[in-house]
């Protein structure tokens, strides 16, 4: 035996009343009750002093947190200073300076063709 599923027509409808870019239809045609706007809270500006309480706790914690790090790396930076100005200092005279040689000019056997006397190679050809 096989089932199926049977759809009824129905007059109920879902409307995406958050679709910004046709909420001015929906205002139009669906009555005020059903678009109107909720309110998150009764006390908006309690709620708000709450959060930004909240968030000004944390906000400090990180300044702290930031002071920390920098002191403790301007601290270890002072260190190292220190460290490498009580070590003793050797005192290297400077070596002879070596010059790598010049490359040579490519040559026209070299590249398949002729040079010209600009420099300029000549594909194939004799000037």
């Amino acid at each position: 035996m096989e089932s199926f599923i049977q759809h009824k027509d129905t007059d109920r409808y879902l409307i995406n009343t958050h679709a910004f870019h046709n909420a001015h239809l929906i205002r139009a045609v669906l009555p005020r009750d059903l678009t109107r706007p909720l309110p998150y809270s009764d006390s908006r500006e309690a709620d708000h002093f709450k959060i930004a309480h909240t968030l000004r706790g944390a906000q400090t914690s990180k300044r702290q947190l930031t002071a920390d790090k920098r002191k403790a790396t301007a601290d270890k930076k002072a260190a190292d200073t220190n460290a490498q100005a009580t070590a003793s200092t050797v005192i290297v005279a400077p070596a002879a300076v070596i010059l790598p040689a010049r490359k040579r000019k490519r040559t026209g056997a070299l590249m398949g063709g002729t040079e010209s006397t600009s420099g300029v190679q000549q594909a194939g050809g004799n000037e």
